[in-house]
């Protein structure tokens, strides 16, 4: 249902609405912050999705064949009544402004057919836009703050600022971040005042933003590593060229196809890298959604569990690797656990000495079942934050109309409160991984529970640690303050 919501009027509960960045411009208004009066207008899904269907296309030739008469009809949705009255009360032109919006979504349901194809739902969660109300723009442009050089850095994309218009920006910016908790870019006007329109989570300094000088300082910067109390481990891949300050790796067995070249790549990096822990977790080959795989596969198929544990026990026994560890993949119950344990037992591998036994929990029985888990026995856990969530919110990790939902984390959180405070009461430590590890909010609830590290791929290695740093930094000053 299409809604219209002035920017002045939106609560916590409109967040799942109109998503985070226009959530937290509308935060900032609500703390006084210079952000103009406008509305926040959310699109007409089903209209669109009703036109859509009569099309009846099957592929993005076809679409893109019919686009011009499928943006004549959907040109044709009348615009709200509502819209049309606050527009004209403001002596802009309602139909103008609505052609405006459709074209956006027509762009973002271009953009999704041709990044993934067709799929049921196409047109649901499409991005909420916003109308401003401002006096003629005589500048604008984008800025964010630079932590490592402790100032901040204002692009100017139009017109131009004076020192003083420079220094009141940078700290607006300054005081942004403080009130948002986390960095963030802010595109920016200048009408009579400087005011904001715009906000996007901070991820790393725009290249482009940069001289060529700067860019060789930010190299060299990221050369250096922040202490943070949050374990960094890398999940490896192909490349063997590490970043020195990682505090440990996981090898996931399924991500390598060549078993002789998984062998060697476990080998190098345990004695390379032979001051921190490497968890080799075993295989978790899934066929489809919840159906035979993880531990219950490995139970089943004692040549593909004794060939993988063979592995293992080459280069903790006979390379002497003792930082070498084992994680057990995705179980279904405790009694599963201890099956595919006395499965290892029988190969060899028990949990004596400085051999550590991890557990993988990836469904939400594991996480209400735990302390049944901790009885069966072992020495630290992997939270599947992408999996838990997938089964806690009901949808299917590898379908394309899931990715609202896979950001969705106010049940996961709630699912792993209890559940962490009994690891912590147990002592086990707990590394969270996947996708959603990234996640602001549930990063920062990770981070106020303390638990011992997380687990990023190659591309987010290189970034997590300051971004880890400053969010455990702002975590601790609120705690103080």
């Amino acid at each position: 249902m299409l809604e219209v919501l002035p920017i002045s009027s939106v609560r916590e509960e409109d967040k799942p609405v109109i998503g985070l960045n226009l959530y937290n411009l509308a935060l900032l208004k609500h703390h006084d912050f210079p952000v103009p009066s406008g509305l926040i207008i959310t699109p007409p899904e089903f209209k669109l999705k009703t036109i859509l269907e009569y099309f009846n296309y099957h592929d993005k030739e076809v679409f893109e064949q019919k686009l011009e008469i499928i943006r004549s009809e959907i040109a044709k949705i009348p615009i709200p009544v509502e819209l049309a009255q606050k527009l004209q009360a403001k002596n802009l032109d309602p139909k103008k402004i609505w052609l405006s919006l459709l074209e956006k979504w027509i762009t973002e349901i271009r953009n999704r057919i041709w990044g993934g194809g067709f799929y049921k739902n196409i047109t649901a969660n499409l991005t909420a836009q916003p109308i401003f109300f401002t006096d003629k723009i005589t500048a604008l442009g984008n800025a964010y703050y630079h932590y490592p050089k402790n100032e901040a850095v204002i692009n100017i994309i139009e017109g131009s600022l004076g020192e003083n218009q420079k220094q009141k920006l940078a700290e607006l910016v300054k005081k942004a971040n403080k009130r948002l908790v986390l960095p963030q870019v802010y595109n920016w006007i200048v009408d009579k005042d400087t005011k904001i329109v715009r906000i996007q989570p901070f991820t790393e300094y725009p290249r482009d933003s940069f001289k060529q000088e700067e860019v060789k300082d930010l190299q060299k910067y990221t050369e250096l590593s922040y202490s943070t109390a949050t374990k960094i481990f890398l999940n490896l891949d192909e490349s063997l060229n590490l970043d020195k300050n990682i505090d440990g790796i996981v090898i996931a067995a399924d991500k390598f196809l060549d078993e002789e070249k998984k062998l060697w790549h476990l080998v190098e990096v345990s004695s390379s890298f032979n001051h921190i822990p490497v968890i080799y977790k075993l295989p978790d080959h899934i066929e489809m959604f919840g159906g035979l795989r993880g531990s219950l596969r490995l139970i089943h198929d004692q040549k593909l569990l004794k060939q993988e544990v063979d592995n293992f026990l080459f280069a903790r026994n006979k390379k002497q690797l003792l930082n070498v560890h084992l994680a057990i993949p995705y179980v279904r119950s405790s009694n599963e656990l201890l099956q595919i344990k006395r499965d290892l037992a029988a190969l060899g591998v028990n949990r004596k000495g400085s051999l550590k036994l991890w557990l993988e929990l990836s469904t939400p029985e594991n996480i209400v079942n735990l302390e049944e888990y901790l009885i069966a026995g072992v020495d630290g856990v992997i939270l599947n934050l992408d999996e838990l969530a997938s089964w806690v919110n009901g949808f299917d990790p590898s379908a394309q109309e899931s990715i609202f939902y896979q950001k969705q984390v106010k049940a996961l959180i709630k699912l792993l409160e209890d559940g962490i405070k009994i690891l912590h009461k147990s002592k086990i430590p707990v590394l969270a991984t996947g996708k959603l590890v990234t996640n602001d909010e549930l990063l920062i609830f990770l981070i106020d529970k303390g638990i011992y590290g997380i687990s990023v791929d190659r591309n987010n290695a290189y970034s997590i640690n300051e971004y880890l740093h400053l969010l455990e930094s702002r975590r601790l000053h609120l705690r103080l303050n």
